[in-house]
């Protein structure tokens, strides 16, 4: 999840809105795994495919998987509820960002095993692209405190976004630090909603 200041973006298209409940689908399944979902993308699937109870020969064939593990994904994705998981994050005013939104950020495509979705509350700017985390211990030293609110400090007068795990000690600090600086901060939670 991501969090930052408010904004409301367009509604997503029918083809986006598709891949949307598809990677919903797919994410409140936890053996469907990102590498999983690159490898059924890359491999030409389509999110009518996860519809319903999914052919497990066609996951098969599309994940590379023995039949067997394909059965148990295809009985998953068929008792998943992709709209009860819209509705939950809409009464808690957050957006999932699927694939292919023109709010998730390009750099997570760079990374080795990228979200499937972002849950966020908030917007993210142009300058949230020069951003520094700064994380550490929630068991932090007054030293490692001092540091880690110095830090932010500089970064957000600067003009660098901080971002950070939301965890006590260190990530606390310097989201603190950044906002009492002037600066943008974001919190990304790895639950998720």
């Amino acid at each position: 999840g991501l969090l930052a200041a408010p904004a409301e973006g367009p509604p997503a298209a029918p083809a986006e809105d598709a891949w949307l409940d598809a990677a919903l689908r797919a994410t409140l399944v936890p053996a469907f795994t990102p590498r999983l979902w690159r490898r059924f993308r890359d491999a030409g699937g389509t999110p009518r495919e996860l519809e319903g109870r999914p052919d497990p020969g066609v996951l098969a064939r599309r994940l590379g998987t023995d039949p067997r593990s394909a059965r148990q994904l295809a009985a998953a994705l068929g008792r998943a509820e992709p709209r009860r998981e819209r509705e939950r994050a809409a009464r808690a005013g957050v957006r999932i960002d699927g694939p292919g939104a023109d709010t998730r950020p390009d750099v997570l495509d760079q990374l080795a095993d990228p979200p499937i979705l972002l849950y966020r509350r908030g917007a993210l700017l142009a300058c949230d692209l020069q951003a520094v985390a700064v994380v550490g211990s929630r068991r932090a030293s007054p030293y490692g405190l001092r540091v880690a609110r110095t830090l932010a400090g500089d970064l957000a007068r600067a003009g660098i976004t901080v971002a950070g795990g939301l965890a006590r000690g260190i990530d606390v600090a310097a989201h603190e630090a950044a906002l009492d600086a002037g600066g943008r901060t974001i919190a990304v939670l790895g639950s998720g909603l």
